[in-house]
């Protein structure tokens, strides 16, 4: 298979139950968290693409909203060698599939700064899927179940670092 989890079937991808499971393990994701993604997966294959004809997508080809790419087989992180620290800040490397690469200044750890995996981030982790469900819509049930990077950054109240904090 070319893709992760992604199989092109005519007219929407088709999720594989395991290799998002695959994905989850690799994340080091608790099962809530994996529960989660199969709650979305099932709401995903019931969920029949938007139609044009419809007001909301009038404008919009539902198709054009697929992720090209995204989904590719996991390879680990690239090294992050050449990613500079700012001065006072941090600097956090997203590569899909696999944990995020972080460094923190000490003296932003000091003041509390933290940076953590999305997946592994405690109540930020276990509060996925509650602001917008899985059976909101088609994408918010794609997005739910096959998302594979992101940080939880957590400056506390009335902290100003003294520098900026790069994600890419």
């Amino acid at each position: 298979m070319a893709e992760l989890a992604l199989e092109l079937e005519h007219p929407k991808p088709r999720l594989i139950r395991q290799e998002l499971a695959n994905l989850s393990q690799r994340l080091m994701e608790d099962p809530a968290r994996m529960a989660l993604r199969d709650r979305a997966l099932d709401v995903y294959g019931a969920t029949p693409v938007p139609d044009r004809v419809t007001h909301l997508w009038r404008y919009t080809d539902p198709a054009d909203l697929y992720p090209q790419g995204w989904l590719t087989p996991w390879q680990p992180a690239p090294m992050s060698d050449g990613v500079a620290l700012p001065d006072g800040g941090a600097s956090v490397v997203l590569t899909p599939g696999t944990r995020p690469w972080t460094q923190l200044h000490p003296g932003a750890r000091e003041l509390g700064v933290t940076i953590e995996s999305l997946s592994t981030a405690g109540d930020s982790a276990a509060a996925m899927g509650t602001v917008v469900a899985p059976e909101h819509g088609l994408f918010e049930a794609l997005n739910a179940a096959a998302w594979s990077a992101g940080v939880v950054i957590r400056v506390p109240r009335g902290v100003r670092l003294a520098g900026p904090i790069h994600v890419s």
